[in-house]
């Protein structure tokens, strides 16, 4: 009984790995450019002393914007290719960490490059 439910465990992990859906590495790489992207646009609007404070915190620079972990946790292909990620993420931003968030991602491929079309914050 133990070896049948290790061979199905196995199995099925091995499906998963074998999935043509986006790797987390992949998915880091695509979170990184999306959150540097919206920094920057707040950038351009914030106020004075909102610029003060991302100062403050080390985030005034985009590329100080780094996905520390990223855990993919389930994936499932849309009917038009895209697929939906579950993922647990922390985020460090200047010299402060975030605590770790569940994020529910669309992505798609774009000119060979993966884009995140919207994401969804699942509450812990």
């Amino acid at each position: 009984m133990v070896k049948k439910v290790i061979v199905v465990f196995l199995a099925s992990f091995l499906l998963m790995a074998c999935s043509g859906g986006p790797s987390e590495s992949e998915l880091s790489a695509a979170m990184e450019r999306s959150i540097r992207s919206r920094v920057k646009e707040r950038l351009v609007n914030a106020s004075y002393m909102r610029r003060k404070e991302m100062k403050r915190q080390g985030i005034l620079s985009p590329e100080n914007m780094v996905v520390k972990k990223l855990t993919l946790e389930e994936q499932t292909e849309k009917e038009n290719g895209d697929y939906v990620s579950k993922i647990m993420v922390s985020i460090l931003a200047g010299n402060k960490e975030g605590k770790p968030f569940s994020l529910m991602v669309t992505t798609t491929v774009v000119d060979g490059e993966l884009k995140i079309l919207e994401s969804e914050t699942k509450g812990l």
